[in-house]
């Protein structure tokens, strides 16, 4: 595997489109730190579509975020029924380095849906899709 240098000053954004079921936030949010720091990437786009609060998440989430305390974190929490206010923001948001797609196991079908809707431009900075193993 090549490695990869990081740059002081320059922040390498990955955003991550994630459709999660409340149980799984806590390895969900492991497995995405360690494909980060894989990637070489210092910062994280976290769009969460759950049921979930923002609260709940980040009270689930807590250990996993202070074990990867190095990284710069943002956190968007969309609901199942917001996928078009989600869409719009994807359009205005800024082009990330890399994307990543990540779902529970019992939210595939969720997201195989949501990602024929994403923009192509979007797309074609994908870097690892953990929904389809």
């Amino acid at each position: 595997m090549p490695v990869i240098l990081r740059k002081e000053g320059i922040q390498r954004i990955l955003s991550v489109i994630a459709v999660i079921s409340p149980e799984d936030s806590s390895s969900f949010l492991r497995a995405i730190f360690r494909e980060t720091k894989t990637h070489g990437f210092n910062k994280v786009d976290l769009n969460v579509i759950s049921d979930m609060t923002y609260p709940q998440f980040v009270a689930e989430a807590r250990e996993a975020m202070l074990e990867n305390i190095d990284l710069s974190l943002s956190i968007y929490m969309w609901k199942k029924d917001e996928t078009d206010k989600f869409l719009s923001f994807l359009d205005k948001a800024t082009q990330p380095a890399g994307l990543l797609f990540y779902c529970s196991e019992k939210e595939k079908g969720s997201l195989s849906r949501l990602k024929d809707k994403i923009p192509n431009k979007l797309k074609a900075a994908l870097v690892r899709d953990l929904c389809a193993t």
